[in-house]
């Protein structure tokens, strides 16, 4: 029997047919802190920054079309999803339309996603009495509208919380969800 796991869903809503880097994500891992002890346990995010596959060249930059390795996607009306280099995308396209050739936050790839839900199964369950905390730095790019999205963790198939910020154009901002367990309940073990 399959036990649903923890699940780290972004969801954006909105695309444009051109707009392939409208948005670009590069997480950290899952902290989890047990109420009342000191000590602090990761449990691992597969391809946390995003790095796999290396993105290949295209005509107008470095990016994979719907292809994340270790990442569910799940993109609406046609939408695109993938890795993108931003740094080696503006250096062969000459436009500074991505982030000013700033380092990205994690390594030197992001994720974008121009409409549906990229999502990864944690290995953990939730645990009673344990506080769980996801960040996530969200990337704008420069030229494009930026649209709704919700960082949202999740148990089973219930959401224990989530947040969304709008960075200003060209810069990443760090997006924060924790949930605290409580001591019993029907998502323990989800």
């Amino acid at each position: 029997m399959n036990q649903k796991v923890l699940a780290k869903l972004i969801s954006f809503a909105g695309c444009d047919k051109l707009g392939l880097f409208k948005i670009a994500l590069a997480s950290s891992c899952l902290m989890i802190v047990p109420q009342g002890q000191v000590r602090a346990a990761s449990i691992p995010i597969l391809n946390h920054s995003f790095e796999s596959p290396i993105a290949p060249v295209q005509s107008d930059g470095y990016y994979s079309i719907n292809s994340i390795i270790g990442w569910s996607l799940h993109p609406s009306n046609g939408a695109y999803q993938g890795v993108l280099d931003p740094t080696k995308s503006q250096n062969l396209t000459g436009r500074d339309f991505f982030y000013g050739l700033q380092p990205v936050p994690d390594g030197n790839q992001v994720a974008y996603n121009n409409g549906g839900t990229i999502a990864q199964a944690l290995s953990a369950v939730l645990q009673p009495n344990t506080r769980y905390t996801l960040g996530v730095d969200v990337g704008r790019r420069k030229s494009l509208t930026f649209p709704n999205y919700r960082i949202r963790l999740i148990a089973g198939t219930t959401e224990l919380g989530f947040n969304s910020v709008t960075p200003d154009p060209g810069t990443f901002e760090r997006v924060t969800v924790s949930y605290t367990s409580g001591s019993s309940g029907p998502l323990i073990g989800q």
